[in-house]
């Protein structure tokens, strides 16, 4: 007999093989399945992994909570792998893979802002890396900085020798294409666009950067990000937000 009579097993091999089933494998295989429907794990599969019978996969219940978590809320019925319902734009994905990056996907409520990004997906927010676009007439020019930081103009344009100004929102949409508008990722290169980034992200060992929509993030180890950003001109171009209003007020 097992735990309080609930259920019996013969053989314990058939109890560690379902522990590791389920706690190993248990979303991608349910995932890779042609029908599967979430209304199963929540009415049927969770609440058996509740009776006292099964108190020793009281950790794989906790693993499944927690996986599910990452789904998109509005999910009912799923006919795709788990992977898919993370986004990522497709240039950015092919800048990544050619260039060897080991990365990960966070994924998080829909959030407005890169800081809000940080906030929703609990991850810090200096280590988000946001992107604003810049213009000239020699071009375009993508300031990276942390998310917690403002661009200060006079700063990039001292950096660059240019005379920058923001870029319209309307033009956004033509130079990242496969991105949704206000989503734009801290990476110029994979669009051909030139790149500046700041200083204050040379010591961040981890880097959170926009996956190309609202609700998810590339991760990336601050070693993988600064590879990346080698050859790209570099300097201060920013300062936390309390301290750049003190300086322009």
């Amino acid at each position: 007999m097992f735990g309080d009579g609930f259920l019996s097993f013969h053989d314990a091999a058939i109890l560690q093989g379902c522990e590791q089933a389920v706690h190993g494998v248990w979303l991608s295989r349910f995932l890779s399945s042609d029908r599967v429907h979430l209304r199963f794990l929540f009415t049927v599969f969770l609440p058996i992994l509740k009776v006292p019978g099964f108190q020793r996969l009281g950790l794989v219940y906790e693993v499944i909570q927690r996986d599910l978590r990452h789904l998109p809320a509005s999910t009912v019925s799923l006919n795709v792998k788990q992977e898919e319902a993370m986004t990522i734009a497709t240039t950015l994905k092919s800048y990544l893979d050619d260039h060897h990056v080991k990365y990960d996907m966070v994924h998080h409520t829909h959030s407005a802002t890169s800081l809000e990004s940080a906030h929703s997906a609990q991850v810090p927010s200096h280590q988000l890396a946001k992107a604003v676009v810049l213009e000239d007439e020699k071009g375009y020019i993508v300031s990276v900085l942390p998310s917690t930081n403002r661009l200060d103009m006079e700063w990039v344009n001292e950096t660059l020798g240019r005379d920058l100004e923001m870029a319209h929102e309307y033009e956004l949409t033509g130079l990242f294409q496969d991105c949704e508008p206000g989503a734009v990722p801290a990476l110029g290169e994979p669009y051909g666009l030139d790149v500046v980034w700041d200083d204050q992200l040379k010591g961040a060992s981890e880097i959170y950067i926009e996956a190309g929509d609202h609700e998810n993030l590339i991760h990336m180890n601050g070693d993988s990000f600064r590879k990346l950003m080698k050859e790209m001109p570099h300097s201060i171009i920013s300062a936390e937000k309390d301290y750049s209003r003190w300086i322009h007020d």
